[in-house]
């Protein structure tokens, strides 16, 4: 099945006001990439933000190698712990040259193996030499050429907020992110998510990290386009209703 096929809904979502400028924008701060970026697109549900961070992502990573392959979707990080989250940037990355991250990797097998034993000082010790060797990584191939990581859904960290209510409180993956994003040295970060997400820019902003936000608009003329595969299945439908 192709993806087509499987996520329909995709293919459907209304296009955006002015889409290579919106592309223009987001690459505008990632071609001077110096110090610890932020580039938050933001906007209702269903309106291309996903589609957008990864035609973005993708452009980077043709002349990047230090641009994530994949998007980081943090709706698939259950309990947003900064490990998990530390693991996810890891993968995403998917640097062909993984001596970088060697002595994380190290680090994160050695602490599964003191979680066995349920010594709760041992597991933050290891926990803490873990993401501090992945801080160390990610901060020399930073020296070497900007690394860009993209996550999507961000409203996830932000508990409880909605477009007019701020959170009650921010996941401690978020929080650890903010946290270390300034010491990484040149590191981008594109990030998407709801309306909501407007209530973790403060943060941002007091960590001393240069953030773009950019808010994403509907076109009010956009009619939705239903892609090849409806066409063909209209056509199914109607070759069976003559047969009957």
């Amino acid at each position: 099945m192709t993806e087509l096929e499987r996520y329909p809904g995709a293919w459907v979502t209304p296009d955006l006001i002015g889409r290579d400028e919106l592309l223009t924008q987001i690459e505008q701060p990632l071609k001077t990439v110096k110090g610890p970026t932020i580039i938050a697109l933001y906007g209702q549900g269903g309106i291309g933000k996903t589609r957008l961070l990864r035609d973005a992502l993708r452009r980077q990573r043709e002349r990047n190698p230090h641009a994530a392959a994949r998007i980081i979707d943090l709706y698939d990080i259950q309990y947003h712990n900064s490990l998990d989250l530390a693991q996810a940037m890891h993968a995403a990355l998917a640097i062909e040259e993984q001596a970088a991250f060697r002595d994380f990797t190290r680090a994160v097998d050695r602490l599964q193996r003191i979680q066995a034993s349920g010594d709760a000082d041992q597991i933050r010790q290891a926990t803490e030499d873990a993401l501090a060797k992945f801080s160390a990584a990610i901060r020399k191939l930073a020296d070497q050429q900007p690394v860009i990581i993209a996550l999507d859904t961000v409203e996830r960290v932000a508990y409880g907020a909605s477009e007019t209510n701020p959170p009650f409180q921010e996941a401690q993956s978020w929080r650890w992110l903010i946290k270390s994003l300034p010491g990484w040295g040149n590191v981008a970060l594109l990030i998407a998510g709801r309306n909501q997400i407007r209530h973790l820019f403060s943060t941002i902003e007091q960590a001393n990290i240069a953030l773009t936000t950019i808010e994403l608009k509907c076109c009010p003329s956009t009619k939705l386009r239903p892609p090849p595969i409806f066409g063909q299945w209209r056509k199914l439908l109607n070759r069976a209703a003559i047969r009957d």
